[in-house]
């Protein structure tokens, strides 16, 4: 019954591989998270996602940051629309400070804007 110790070897041999995958593994992840992080520009082309609002089962409000401009942004899973358009200069550098600062809430960033231009809520 010499069969048991090269099963036992085998078992620890397995063991031990797995444990480095898992370990590589999440050692990669925690690097990309660390030195990556989140990019919230879209491949330099001037983009930038101000704040996400989640409402619901993929949906979600967002603001994204053009040129010139923020676009108020109502992305589902099939389709995405334009809600408004931000282009007053004071209210775009307000954004920027705010964002520079520290991220501000989405519905922080949506107060402003109704109160700047006397929307209600609907």
């Amino acid at each position: 019954m010499i069969a048991t110790p090269d099963m036992l070897t085998s078992g620890l041999k397995m063991t031990a591989a797995l444990v480095l995958v898992l370990g590589t593994v999440l050692l990669v992840a925690w690097v990309a998270r660390r030195y990556l992080g989140r990019r919230t520009s879209v491949g330099g082309s001037g983009l930038r996602i101000v704040a996400s609002q989640y409402v619901g089962v993929k949906k979600n409000i967002m603001l994204l940051e053009v040129p010139g401009s923020v676009l108020v942004l109502g992305v589902t899973g099939d389709r995405i629309n334009l809600l408004d358009k931000i282009e007053d200069p004071e209210a775009l550098s307000r954004l920027r400070r705010e964002n520079d600062g520290g991220a501000a809430s989405f519905l922080a960033h949506l107060n402003q804007f109704r109160k700047r231009t006397g929307k209600s809520e609907n």
